[in-house]
């Protein structure tokens, strides 16, 4: 079962990549202008992880302690959305409205996978390059 959810997975992935480069040829021939590029990537994944651990970091101050310190929660979280509303009005600004209303509603959502990877991809380097080695207890008796 395992494998058949990894093919999907790849499948998946690729439907996406290939409507991705379909989106961007049909709006660089409409609009010269691509949605799904580096610097959106730049702008996009990032806003997503400081709304994402932002809201943690706002969640827990503001709900675990009496008179937690939860504005600098909401700061990062109001960071990352202002990236996307600057964002989606640079799509506004650059293309006609109709292809800037979905572009910008297909850039929103296919973006969050990205970030999903992004979050393991990190947590999978900040564990590789702590270096985490076994203990082994010589004396115990187990």
């Amino acid at each position: 079962m395992i494998v058949l959810t990894l093919i999907g997975l790849v499948i998946a992935g690729l439907a996406v990549y290939g409507f991705m480069q379909w989106f961007n040829g049909y709006t660089q021939k409409e609009a010269s202008y691509t949605f799904f590029s580096a610097e959106h990537s730049m702008a996009i994944i990032p806003s997503y992880l400081m709304i994402f651990f932002g809201h943690g970091w706002w969640s827990n101050s503001y709900y675990s302690t009496p008179h937690g310190d939860w504005l600098n929660g909401a700061i990062v979280m109001g960071l990352g959305i202002l990236i996307l509303i600057l964002t989606i009005m640079n799509n506004f600004k650059k293309t006609p409205r109709r292809i800037a209303i979905f572009g910008s509603i297909v850039q929103l959502i296919l973006y969050i996978p990205f970030t999903l990877v992004a979050i393991i991809t990190i947590a999978a380097t900040l564990a590789l390059a702590s270096q985490i080695k076994p203990v082994y207890n010589i004396n115990g008796r187990d």
